[in-house]
C-alpha cells in the first residue's frame, strides 16, 4: 500500500509539472519528498531508514546550496559581460572558480550516495534508487 502510495506521489509530481511547470525547487521537493515516503516503504529497519533519510535531508542542502551558487555564477557572468573593460581573465577567473564549487558540491553528492547504498541492502535500493536519478534529473548541471 505505501509503494502504491509512493508512486502515486511520483506520478503526481511530473503530471503537475508536466502540466502546471512546477518550479525547479518545488519539483525538487516532491521529488525529496517522493524519496523520503520510499524510504518508510522499502527500508525496514528504523536505524538504517533514519540514516538514508539524513543523507535525504543533506542532499537537499547541498542541491539548495548548489542551486544558489549556480544563480550566482550565471548573475556573475551576465554582470561581467555587460561591463566593456571586462577582460578574458576575469571571465577565466570566473568559470575556474565556479568549477572548483561545482566539483566540491558533486564530491559531496556522492559521498551522500555512497550513504544511502550503505544504509541499504541492495533489494531495498532497487525499491529508492530511481528516487535518487529524478532528484538528480532536475538539479541544475550539477
Amino acid at each position: 500500500m505505501r509503494t502504491w502510495r509512493v508512486w502515486l506521489l511520483s506520478a503526481v509530481a511530473c503530471a503537475a509539472y508536466a502540466s502546471h511547470h512546477l518550479s525547479h525547487q518545488e519539483l525538487l521537493k516532491a521529488n525529496l519528498e517522493a524519496m523520503r515516503e520510499a524510504v518508510t516503504a522499502q527500508v525496514a529497519d528504523p536505524q538504517r531508514a533514519v540514516r538514508v533519510n539524513k543523507a535525504i535531508d543533506d542532499l537537499r542542502e547541498q542541491l539548495m546550496s548548489f542551486d544558489a551558487a549556480h544563480r550566482t555564477y550565471q548573475s556573475n557572468v551576465v554582470a561581467l559581460n555587460a561591463r566593456p573593460d571586462a577582460t578574458r581573465a576575469e571571465f577565466e577567473t570566473l568559470a575556474e572558480n565556479f568549477g572548483k564549487e561545482r566539483i566540491a558540491f558533486r564530491n559531496r553528492v556522492f559521498e551522500l550516495h555512497a550513504e544511502m547504498i550503505k544504509a541499504t541492502t541492495a533489494e531495498e535500493w532497487k525499491g529508492l534508487y530511481r528516487y535518487e536519478r529524478n532528484i538528480l534529473a532536475v538539479s541544475p548541471e550539477l
